[in-house]
């Protein structure tokens, strides 16, 4: 069983990059991208913020505080809410992201927006490990291939989704079997 679940795993070895970018989801993605962040492993921190989890934001202690972020969601509907939060050596700035219907599809092609107007040409991408495989495709498809994108999941020990036993537990295996669904539908997307 463990098969299907290695099958949607991408683990990229990178060291560094120009930035990091950690899409939205489980607040584990968010600590660990933090986390490579301080040690150094990119100078540019890009995080996702989806549409409730602003409110998870002061548990991150950021070093420069919300860059804007909170202004941004008083003055957003909650059906439009989505942005970034871009920490760099200059501090923290949020911007708001156009929702779409596809999420790691919307959030990757704002990345490559932003990877594009930066100059940036590699990125080191941040989810729950059964979500790489499909994360790194829209990055790719997004980018069209001018970053050199490279996986790096949340370690199983930080993880709400893990490999061994995945099957066993309902939410896992039920994020499982989604992800094989959605990587079978984004594969038909441009």
């Amino acid at each position: 069983m463990n098969c299907l679940y290695d099958a949607l795993t991408v683990r990229d070895a990178a060291e560094s990059a120009d930035a990091i970018f950690v899409l939205a989801g489980r607040p584990e993605r968010k600590f660990h991208g933090l986390t490579l962040w301080k040690l150094g492993r990119a100078p540019t921190l890009v995080l996702s913020v989806g549409r409730y989890e602003w409110r998870a934001i002061p548990d991150l202690r950021l070093p420069a505080g919300d860059g804007g972020l909170r202004a941004l969601v008083d003055q957003t509907p909650p059906a439009r809410r989505h942005f970034f939060l871009v920490l760099d050596a200059g501090g923290c700035r949020a911007e708001w992201i156009r929702r779409g219907r596809f999420g790691t599809r919307t959030e990757a092609r704002a990345f490559a927006a932003l990877a594009a107007r930066r100059g940036w040409r590699s990125v080191l991408a941040v989810t729950t490990a059964a979500h790489t495989r499909r994360t790194r495709q829209c990055l790719r498809r997004a980018s069209r291939g001018s970053l050199l994108v490279a996986m790096e999941p949340v370690p199983e020990s930080l993880s709400r989704h893990t490999r061994d036993g995945w099957w066993r537990d309902p939410r896992t295996r039920s994020f499982v079997l989604r992800e094989w669904i959605k990587l079978a539908v984004y594969s038909f997307l441009p």
